[in-house]
């Protein structure tokens, strides 16, 4: 995205009521995890596919603030580093 891309969304933006506003942040930041998570997936090596697979988002929206997280539980340790 353009710096003139990013100026005009954000001047369509605030010509929208502020829930709607909001709907579009939220369903913007939820895509954005989404495709953080998808490319985290991809650059991950692993023979059983079982790192790649645990790779998650959370999304939260609190106080005007919209998050995704994107996370795993797995504890992983690279062969590379033997």
């Amino acid at each position: 995205m353009t710096s003139t891309d990013f100026s005009n969304l954000i001047r369509k933006l605030s010509a929208l009521d502020n829930q709607a506003c909001q709907e579009v942040a939220v369903t913007a930041v939820k895509q954005a995890g989404v495709m953080v998570q998808s490319q985290a997936r991809l650059l991950i090596s692993s023979d059983t596919g079982a790192l790649a697979r645990s790779v998650k988002v959370k999304n939260e929206v609190k106080e005007n603030t919209a998050t995704a997280t994107v996370y795993t539980c797995l504890l992983y340790t690279s062969d590379a580093a033997d």
